[in-house]
């Protein structure tokens, strides 16, 4: 039986394989009253682990992932796209 991508990342949650530490960029972008929960935390946790270490990842990933905190979702998606543009001008300018 072939398991989820969900099973998959419950088991490397259970043993501890995904980082829990949140980027700086993430929080350095929230308003200093906002301190993120544990269930955004380990979604952040698994949403960079996914980009960064999955191997199985697909070439376009298209993740849903439920922030409750506005603050929360633009922080993220500012760090996401910052990765993306960093992976693209890598991929530029090692192609010269």
């Amino acid at each position: 039986m072939k398991s989820s991508l969900r099973d998959t990342f419950e088991v490397l949650s259970e043993q501890d394989i995904i980082s829990r530490d949140v980027h700086p960029d993430v929080t350095d972008n929230l308003a200093a009253r906002i301190k993120l929960r544990p269930y955004q935390i380990e979604a952040l946790g698994r949403w960079f682990h996914y980009m960064d270490n999955y191997r199985g990842r697909s070439s376009n990933p298209n993740l849903l992932f439920y922030m409750a905190n506005r603050e929360v979702q633009r922080g993220c998606v500012i760090v996401i796209l910052w990765n993306q543009l960093i992976r693209v001008v890598k991929s530029l300018s090692s192609s010269k």
